[in-house]
């Protein structure tokens, strides 16, 4: 369940977003921060809801964004992503079993400005590329957590976001090897 939930497993699977990389040691870190300026949103490997998130918002961190990432590097790595303008939060549900796995239906997540869950709804808005790669997302995943030897309930996050340009879509930003908010939708 450790593995199956930590950032690493999902940066495994494939990074969603340009530049986005999970690092154990501050040079890697300093070098991700240098591929491009602006903002960053760094996570550490077992938060959720919203917390044990840092937005740094240059590529280059003060004082205090230097403590809080070495304290994080010292336990356990970050996950560190270039901040992107959300403009729609997703998951969706599963449970893997041994040989089988199920998937649920696209869910719309409603989130507050920081990233706190607040409700989930049946996701109308998705185009047709989007519920594609999201169920293809999803059975990647449920695979890989079989491989893993996770049985149980699961979901990804995915997001419509803007990033220098048009939208576009990240089929897959986080794993989550456990009953989540949105289970019942």
């Amino acid at each position: 369940v450790r593995q199956a939930n930590h950032r690493a497993f999902n940066a495994q699977l494939g990074q969603a977003l340009p530049h986005a990389r999970f690092v154990a040691e501050r040079a890697e870190l300093n070098a991700v921060l240098s591929e491009r300026s602006g903002s960053w949103l760094l996570k550490r490997p077992f938060s959720f809801g919203g917390a044990g998130r840092r937005r740094l918002m240059t590529s280059t961190p003060d004082a205090a964004d230097d403590r809080w990432i070495d304290a994080s590097l010292a336990r356990d790595g970050l996950q560190a992503e270039p901040w992107v303008e959300r403009l729609g939060d997703y998951a969706l549900h599963g449970f893997v079993r041994q040989g089988s796995f199920a998937l649920g239906r696209p869910c719309l997540q409603e989130c507050s400005p920081t990233g706190h869950w607040q409700r989930s709804a049946p996701a109308n808005d998705l185009s047709t590329g989007e519920r594609n790669a999201l169920l293809s997302e999803g059975e990647r995943t449920a695979l890989a957590l079989q491989q893993l030897g996770y049985r149980g309930p699961f979901n990804i996050d995915a997001m419509r976001y803007r990033l220098a340009g048009g939208p576009a879509f990240a089929p897959r930003i986080e794993v989550n090897a456990r009953y989540s908010m949105g289970w019942a939708t």
